[in-house]
């Protein structure tokens, strides 16, 4: 606090000194990009302002490594469809209703490390629900595991 107001008086002169150049400046800057002129940024320039912004960069920025990442993936929604998302029935894992929840099956399951996976009855594409795999290894370690039974089987709701 000292220092600033032990500045002030200088810095009062400065703006009397530089007030018949900057002024007119600003008047002509005004008139050229217009009063209300905001700074926007394409996704581009955001992305690299987030990133720079982040602890990766080694500028100890206020933004973590997972907040840099969830605002680029924010940013890329509108470049991706579903179709690039989403993974074709015929190459996911499925599990059958009809299934035994065995020590193979779990497995399997913890191999492919998704958190839910698509029940279906009889065919593939008749997909009845979504198993969840918290449940199943909770429903494996109580032994209760001969079929894969609807209690975990979330169902959907087609319209």
């Amino acid at each position: 606090m000292k220092v600033g107001a032990l500045a002030a008086p200088l810095v009062r002169v400065l703006l009397l000194l530089f007030f018949p150049i900057a002024y007119p400046i600003s008047k002509v800057l005004d008139w050229m990009l217009g009063k209300g002129h905001a700074v926007l940024l394409r996704r581009a320039e955001l992305k690299t302002f987030v990133d720079f912004h982040g602890n990766e960069a080694g500028k100890g920025g206020d933004l973590t490594h997972d907040e840099t990442t969830i605002i680029a993936g924010a940013l890329e929604l509108t470049e991706k469809t579903a179709k690039d998302a989403m993974t074709p029935i015929s190459k996911a894992f499925t599990l059958d209703l009809d299934g035994t929840l065995d020590q193979q099956t779990l497995t399997s399951i913890m191999t492919n490390g998704h958190s839910r996976v698509p029940v279906y009855a009889g065919n593939t594409t008749n997909i009845v629900g979504l198993l969840l795999v918290s449940l199943s290894l909770y429903a494996y370690k109580l032994h209760v595991y001969q079929r894969i039974f609807f209690a975990n089987v979330r169902g959907f709701v087609w319209d």
